[in-house]
């Protein structure tokens, strides 16, 4: 390993598999996690894909509604 992880570190794929599954619930701290809204965009570029994503997100809806959902989006 390198400097940038810890010595506990999992080595091997199967390692962090088993780690993964041994965490629980009550182990998962969300308290710094802030409060995501529709509205939150991460960097400048995300508002050239406002439009997009507000498209995008009704056309998910009404295939949700139709219930072509299930059965993948149609275009």
């Amino acid at each position: 390993m390198n400097v940038f992880y810890p010595d506990d570190y999992p080595k091997t794929r199967e390692e962090a598999i088993q780690a993964l599954r041994s965490v629980r619930e009550e182990d998962i701290d969300y308290s710094d996690i802030p409060p995501l809204s529709d509205n939150v965009i991460v960097n400048p570029i995300g508002w050239k894909f406002a439009e997009v994503r507000k498209r995008n997100r009704e056309r998910m809806n009404a295939a949700r509604q139709a219930g072509s959902y299930e059965r993948g989006l149609s275009r």
